[in-house]
């Protein structure tokens, strides 16, 4: 039975999800691991384990394994996002693999190249890209503090907390132990330090991903100022993309 958690608080994610599927998002929380620091106001990975040491390298080694093929799985959605946009028209065929999700992203890029009419629906629709337009708005801001806080690292095993890492810009690490900690638990911890560094840096080259896409696509298929509201669906697409090759 795999009781081991893997949670990310600290950031918001559109529909409060991890696209690579691998970290539940949670709420900021006080822990009961350096209890004087209070709520962490920061971008915190934190991970439970078994109390079992064979099952806890396990579980960390599947995660990883996880967290592999979603890295495969982006380069995949960022070459299907490429041949979207090429020549500005889609350039899939019907019924070829991710066709049903490269489909559904040019209707939104034909919605927008449209014509606009100026009717009571065209502005409520255009009331919706607005309030779409804040929320992304926002969700960068949050990107903001995960780029600017670089990592803060928890790890516990059952109910009994191992180690707190802080990760800075200048690569230092700064570790606390729980007093006690064997060489086994520290093993995890640093297993668990590696996961959450290389998940961050994977959920960013996501957005960059997203944001690239939104970019080109908008240029490639002429719709001025298009970016920003490309950016939903977009993500939308990626997300699904992952999802169909996981």
């Amino acid at each position: 039975m795999n009781d081991s958690l893997f949670t990310l608080s600290g950031v918001t994610l559109p529909q409060q999800a991890d696209p690579l599927g691998l970290w539940a998002i949670a709420p900021l929380a006080a822990h009961s691991f350096a209890a004087g620091d209070g709520v962490s106001q920061e971008p915190t990975w934190r991970v439970v384990l078994p109390s079992d040491p064979d099952a806890a390298m396990t579980a960390l080694a599947a995660q990883a394994e996880r967290l592999a093929h979603e890295r495969r799985a982006l380069t995949r959605a960022q070459t299907a996002l490429a041949e979207l946009g090429a020549a500005g028209q889609p350039s899939f065929a019907v019924g070829a693999p991710l066709a049903a999700p490269q489909a559904a992203l040019w209707e939104q890029v034909e919605e927008l190249r449209a014509p606009q009419a100026y009717g009571l629906l065209d502005w409520r629709k255009e009331e919706e890209r607005q309030t779409l337009s804040r929320r992304w708005s926002d969700f960068l801001e949050q990107l903001r503090r995960l780029v600017t806080h670089y990592a803060r690292i928890e790890t516990a095993s059952s109910a009994q907390e191992i180690g707190l890492t802080r990760v800075s810009w200048t690569g230092d690490f700064t570790t606390t132990w729980l007093a006690g900690a064997n060489i086994s638990t520290r093993r995890q911890h640093v297993n668990a330090v590696q996961l959450a560094l290389e998940s961050r840096l994977t959920l960013l080259r996501l957005v960059v991903v997203v944001a690239g896409g939104a970019a080109s696509l908008a240029a490639k298929a002429t719709v001025p100022g298009g970016e920003l509201l490309l950016l939903p669906a977009i993500w939308r697409f990626v997300k699904e993309v992952l999802q169909e090759l996981r």
